[in-house]
């Protein structure tokens, strides 16, 4: 038995030492190593590598680079350098019941990284080549491009369309993310380096989900560049824009690689809708109700009104219409939340999807991107008895009274020795307006002509010279009939020296300044600037600045008052005509404010300080300014939310008109816990809150003119897009005084312009 039992245990230690029989088909002859990023100037190490879907070996570690200039491994946060030659390395080991092939001394085993032939070299030496390392050199890295302007093109959300993973990328040097490291279990759903998130109901989107109306969404886009290219880690030398928009930059990507991210609204179409109104008949009265047929618009009936333009006046409930006469109905609609008017291939508000019991209106407009609200106008006449009166498709202007007879523009600066000429003309009406032109000798309607020499001014690098005189052409257009004869103008108040081609479309007013050095009597001067200049810089904190000198304090909390309305309502609210419908005794005909005064009181939107006084130079408030903001698109109900400002009471008169601005991202307030109400309120501010308005557009124009106005200041944008629109045309050709306090007249005049601009 002892013999029998030494015989096993020889010949079980004998079988020990003889290999496990392994067939040809389980030995690996080749490995494949993809999706090595490879060197870049500029660019950190790659630690990332995959295999094929069928390979029969699996990667060990992550890569290693070796410098074989420098002669040393790279570490966490090397980045690769021009002119040096890298080599990586790949550990890989077979799966169970595989091999790499080899014989004793060398393995036979063919390798290759990202396509190009690799070295198959020893990794250990136990198990009969458990291990192999496959390995690649770079040769020297070439100097890097910079990429330079990025832009990226993807579906906007729409109601019941799916979410589009299809970007179109515009820029050289870029693509989009294959792939996105570290993070994948965060963008786990991101395909072609594309990611999008429901922000309602906090839900990551998967692929062939449909998009809901009213709902916010978030847009994750990823770039990297492409090889021989990089990005610049200061931002200085390239730019991205998502749908002509400017993303936030996502952290966490290294330098290498970025993410962006925007967010939309899922905004559905009103498509058509047709407002049912009681149309104007010989002695009946007005009824200021009405319906809109579509179930996306709200429409606030009390925002209608009837206006005779024969009379030039707007009617009262009392009131009855009258045979003869031309009537003009106003009134605003305003989409639902989650609906939006429909727009043309242009993007622009079509207005052939809006009708008046079944009539194309006469006019009918779009003023906020951010409230998606409206006008309608329809002009009926003249009113005959027992007779069906139509709308007026094409008005007879003649009859309506729509005759250019004053014209009056703003801002002109005078002539000054060493001095650049100014070609900015504000005006207020939608009468009239400068001709938009640009020559090399004029600008905007505006041409300088100087007199002593006989010659007119270069738009461009021209000055003023003591010693000559100067005469200031400006061309006036008008889309309406111009008064012929005795037609009267006025610049800053002062008559033309003289009136020249006149047309019936068309006039060019003259201004004569004299020689320079010497004095020229003025019958008026220009209207005041803002005096105050103490700085405030939004969001930030701001510091101490003088109270406004408004005393007007309305009572309501909901939309209130002003202490007393004016005694007489001015005969048209866009184009009041008659001083003697005028209750404020400091607003006078010609002022640049007066129109806008006069529409503001008419429409609600301020009263006076007193029953006859409006206090145009009076600085306004911030807490006045919003409200005066709110009153002017219709009062809107502010968002759900807890306002965090210590300052702003809910008994305050303005405690909703600032819910709906900080709710509306309108603004954001002087601090993380202060709105500070009584500050007063900048230029700067006032059309910052305007621009958000109107949806933060950015302006056409790039060139900017006024010195005062930097770049990266947070009102930069705003005001560009003020003066583009007309709203602003600054204190003066190259300043706009962005600190300076704004005064009630300004104020007023800038909300004006805004809700008339074109």
């Amino acid at each position: 038995m002892k013999k029998l039992l030494c015989v096993l245990l020889s010949l079980a230690l004998i079988l020990s030492l003889i290999p496990t029989i392994v067939f040809a088909s389980d030995i690996i002859q080749s490995v494949v190593v993809l999706g090595i990023d490879e060197p870049v100037d500029g660019a950190p190490y790659d630690r990332f590598a995959s295999l094929p879907s069928n390979a029969t070996y699996t990667i060990f570690k992550e890569p290693e680079w070796y410098d074989e200039t420098d002669e040393r491994f790279l570490e966490a946060g090397d980045t690769f350098k021009a002119g040096h030659s890298y080599t990586v390395s790949v550990w890989l080991e077979p799966n169970n019941g595989y091999e790499f092939a080899s014989t004793a001394t060398t393995t036979d085993v063919k390798a290759s990284i990202n396509g190009k032939t690799a070295k198959a070299g020893k990794a250990f030496e136990y198990q009969r080549w458990a291990m192999v390392v496959a390995s690649y050199t770079f040769l020297e890295v070439a100097q890097a491009k910079p990429v330079g302007q990025v832009t990226i093109e993807i579906a906007r959300p729409k109601p019941g369309e799916k979410v589009s993973y299809n970007a179109k990328i515009t820029g050289e040097g870029v693509k989009l993310m294959e792939r996105i490291p570290d993070l994948m279990d965060v963008y786990k759903n991101a395909i072609n380096g594309i990611e999008w998130d429901d922000n309602t109901t906090n839900h990551n989107m998967l692929e062939g989900e449909t998009f809901t109306v009213g709902h916010e969404y978030g847009l994750s886009v990823f770039i990297e560049p492409e090889d021989g290219y990089k990005l610049d880690e200061f931002y200085e030398n390239y730019e991205v824009t998502i749908n002509g928009r400017n993303p936030t930059v996502m952290s966490g990507f290294g330098e290498e690689r970025r993410g962006y991210y925007v967010s939309y609204d899922c905004i559905g179409e009103v498509g058509e809708v047709n407002f049912n109104i009681v149309e104007p008949e010989v002695g009946s009265a007005p009824f200021f109700k009405g319906y809109a047929e579509n179930g996306n618009v709200d429409w606030e009936v009390t925002e209608l009104s009837y206006f005779d333009k024969s009379t030039r006046e707007h009617l009262e409930a009392y009131d009855t219409f009258e045979e003869g006469h031309y009537y003009e109905i106003y009134f605003r609609m305003q989409a639902k939340d989650g609906y939006d008017f429909t727009k043309d291939e242009n993007g622009n508000f079509d207005q052939s999807k809006i009708t008046i019991n079944g009539h194309t209106p006469s006019d009918s407009g779009y003023f906020s991107n951010v409230w998606r609200t409206g006008f309608v106008k329809s002009c009926y006449g003249p009113l005959k008895k027992n007779s069906e009166n139509l709308p007026l498709t094409l008005r007879d202007d003649e009859l309506v009274n729509d005759i250019v007879q004053s014209i009056y523009l703003y801002d002109l600066e005078k002539p000054k020795a060493g001095a650049t000429p100014d070609y900015i003309t504000v005006w207020f009406s939608e009468y009239y307006y400068p001709v938009m032109s640009s020559t090399e000798v004029e600008k905007w309607g505006v041409c300088w002509k100087n007199v002593t020499a006989g010659k007119d001014l270069a738009v461009e690098e021209s000055v003023f010279e003591e010693g000559n005189e100067y005469e200031a052409h400006i061309r006036v257009t008008t889309n309406y009939k111009m008064k012929l004869d005795g037609i009267k103008a006025y610049v800053d108040g002062t008559e033309p020296d003289r009136i020249i081609d006149v047309k019936e479309n068309e006039v060019t007013l003259v201004y004569n300044f004299g020689m320079l050095g010497e004095k020229k009597s003025e019958t008026q001067t220009e209207p005041e600037k803002p005096t105050e200049k103490e700085p405030e810089k939004e969001p930030e904190k701001p510091t101490e600045i003088e109270k406004p000198t408004e005393t007007e304090k309305p009572t309501q909390t909901e939309k209130p008052a002003e202490t007393e309305k004016p005694a007489e309502k001015p005969t048209e609210a866009e184009k009041p005509q008659d001083t003697k419908s005028n209750p404020f005794v400091d607003v006078i005909k010609g002022q640049y404010y007066y129109d806008a005064v006069l529409w503001a009181a008419e429409n609600g939107i301020t009263g006076g300080t007193s029953a006859n006084t409006f206090s145009p130079d009076a600085n306004c408030s911030r807490a006045q300014v919003v409200t005066f903001l709110h009153r002017m698109i219709a009062s809107p109900e502010p968002a759900a939310i807890t306002l965090p400002f210590a300052d702003v009471k809910t008994s305050d008169y303005f405690y909703k008109p600032v819910k709906w601005a900080y709710g509306s991202k309108i603004t954001g307030g002087t601090s993380n816990t202060t709105f500070s109400p009584d500050e007063s309120c900048t230029r700067a501010q006032v059309v910052t809150f305007l621009w958000r308005t109107a949806g933060q557009q950015k302006a056409s124009v790039i060139s900017n003119p006024f010195t005062d106005v930097k770049a990266d200041s947070y009102y930069y944008d705003a005001v560009l897009w003020a003066v583009e629109n007309g709203i602003t045309g600054g204190t003066s050709a190259n300043t706009f005084s962005p600190d300076d306090s704004c005064t009630r007249g300004q104020v007023v005049t800038f909300l004006y312009r805004f809700i008339n601009a074109e």
